[in-house]
């Protein structure tokens, strides 16, 4: 995992959830538009009918691993068994790693606090990627986001999926030492402090995720647009 994950995970606590039997039939595979193969994926998480393996990596811990049925994660308890209330409030499409084929992103509330579930299909299955809010701040509709671990740890990422695990690539990062110097960089390379202001205020700027109030006949309306 890229350097957010390992170090942001502060921020960011990432789940890889493994539909094990999706629905999708071998002999569509082929014939079936990639968006149109996802989309019936993403309607069979809804469905309840499949066991999820749920895979909780945290930075610096062995994964867990944990069984239960979908979508009952999402309104009775938590992957980890315990209660803690998982309630969808909004959804959205978006192609965030630029393949062509839309990722499903899920605004949930976890028992109280804000997080988010990035739905995406890999090799005829869905994986789900869970991120706690500070991981996902301001999405914006190019498929950006901000993430912060405080004051002088912070930053702006695209993502991309190794095998249905997401992964931040940052673009803009704001870094300290233990000296306390500050560091800003663009793209990899430092810069001052000015121009990485004005950098942000263009990122800033930018429209944000359009969000659409969660149901699953709304979700079901959306993949057949």
């Amino acid at each position: 995992m890229k350097k957010h994950l390992q170090c942001g995970l502060t921020a960011a606590l990432t789940l890889a959830l493994l539909l094990t039997a999706c629905g999708q039939k071998e002999a569509d595979a082929n014939d079936t538009p990639p968006d149109a193969q996802a989309g019936s994926l993403y309607e069979d998480f809804f469905t309840g009918d499949v066991t999820v393996t749920a895979n909780l990596i945290n930075a610096g811990v062995e994964a867990t691993t944990a069984s239960f049925r979908a979508p009952d994660v999402y309104t009775t308890k938590g992957v980890d068994g315990s209660d803690m209330d998982w309630t969808i409030t909004r959804f959205a499409l978006l192609d965030l790693d630029g393949d062509g084929t839309d990722e499903l992103v899920l605004n949930i509330d976890y028992s109280g606090d804000e997080e988010y579930v990035v739905l995406t299909c890999f090799d005829g299955a869905v994986y789900a990627n869970q991120v706690v809010h500070r991981g996902f701040l301001t999405p914006k509709a190019d498929g950006t986001v901000a993430w912060s671990n405080g004051a002088f740890d912070n930053g702006y990422a695209r993502f991309r999926f190794e095998n249905g695990v997401l992964v931040y690539d940052d673009f803009a990062a704001v870094s300290s030492d233990d000296s306390g110097s500050v560091t800003y960089t663009l793209n990899g390379e430092s810069v001052s402090e000015e121009d990485f202001d004005a950098f942000i205020a263009e990122q800033n700027a930018k429209d944000d995720l359009a969000w659409t109030d969660f149901t699953v006949v709304a979700v079901s309306a959306a993949l057949a647009e």
